[in-house]
């Protein structure tokens, strides 16, 4: 019993009273730049919510149909920014936190202390992930005005948010992983954003696949993969999948995907900064394993679910068969 005690007890201390956390946060608040930026940040959206109020105001009468859509129309234009943002910033941030300890040769000092890779990459993690969510934070104001003049729901706002804040986490945790096996922070950076691009070409692509996003039934149906893509939260984050005749929300789905796919990276970053054949090393073949299983799955999913197209007018009747 004891020992469960203290493995909960140091877990929780990695997560909700980590030293490298409160040092990155400490330096990335340091100076006046990141205020700087969340307020540049800010009033770019402020500007843009102007634009389109003034358009629409400018167009005269309209009816509540035409003025529901242009809200919806802002309301993606919104969430295609943020989308953006998270692709390009969240792995900025993580891409040369760990080459650039190395550089210094803090590292070692770093191990020399009873402190595991875990803890640091945690710390890491956590640092990346507060300050992509205050950009989160800081554009509520801007969809709130939707939800006011009744573009959206707040369910659907909160959801579209809980799927951004879940896509942040995935790119901060393959830059974590791809910033400990890099030698310089240059080649970190751009191998990160390779493999960011390299990513939403394909969960785009993936997603595009199940047609929701064009859909004129207006079910909200589909499989969760519909969530893979940072810009398209906007039509995933309605989206459901029945599991055992009970109707999941997909972002709850994609969370655990997200969180799953994290702790695959996380652990590579553990066990590239530690000695052979160490628990990290051991934990990390074992979810790659896994992980390797599920996303067979997901992609025989993918192929299952596309329906066969056929030319026009080369489809033979059954009168015409022999």
């Amino acid at each position: 019993m004891a020992t469960v005690k203290d493995w909960a007890n140091s877990n929780i201390g990695i997560y909700l009273d980590n030293a490298t956390s409160r040092r990155d946060f400490r330096a990335q608040l340091r100076g006046n730049r990141s205020i700087m930026l969340w307020g540049i940040y800010l009033v770019v959206l402020i500007g843009l919510g102007m634009v389109v109020y003034s358009t629409s105001v400018a167009q005269g009468s309209v009816s509540v149909v035409e003025a529901q859509g242009t809200l919806q129309s802002f309301y993606q234009t919104v969430m295609y920014i943020l989308g953006a943002t998270v692709l390009l910033v969240a792995p900025a941030l993580a891409a040369t936190s760990i080459v650039i300890e190395r550089e210094r040769r803090s590292l070692d000092l770093i191990f020399s202390a009873p402190v595991k890779p875990k803890a640091l990459l945690v710390g890491k993690m956590i640092s990346t992930y507060r300050y992509t969510w205050m950009l989160l934070v800081l554009s509520l104001p801007i969809t709130a005005l939707c939800v006011v003049l009744g573009g959206q729901t707040w369910s659907q706002v909160l959801a579209s948010y809980a799927l951004l804040s879940f896509h942040a986490m995935l790119y901060s945790s393959m830059a974590l992983a791809i910033s400990a096996v890099s030698k310089k922070p240059v080649g970190a950076l751009i191998y990160t954003y390779l493999g960011a691009l390299t990513y939403f070409w394909l969960s785009t692509g993936i997603a595009e696949t199940t047609g929701i996003f064009s859909s004129a039934s207006g079910s909200t149906e589909g499989p969760f993969w519909a969530t893979l893509s940072p810009v398209e939260v906007v039509h995933a984050a309605v989206t459901h999948t029945t599991v055992a005749g009970v109707p999941v929300p997909n972002w709850i789905l994609f969370g655990i995907f997200a969180v799953f796919v994290t702790r695959l990276f996380l652990l590579g970053a553990a066990s590239a900064l530690s000695p052979y054949d160490s628990p990290e090393t051991k934990n990390f073949r074992i979810t790659g394993l896994v992980t390797t299983v599920l996303v067979s799955l997901v992609t025989c999913g993918v192929v299952l679910t596309q329906e066969p197209s056929y030319p026009s007018g080369n489809v033979a009747t059954v009168s015409q068969l022999p």
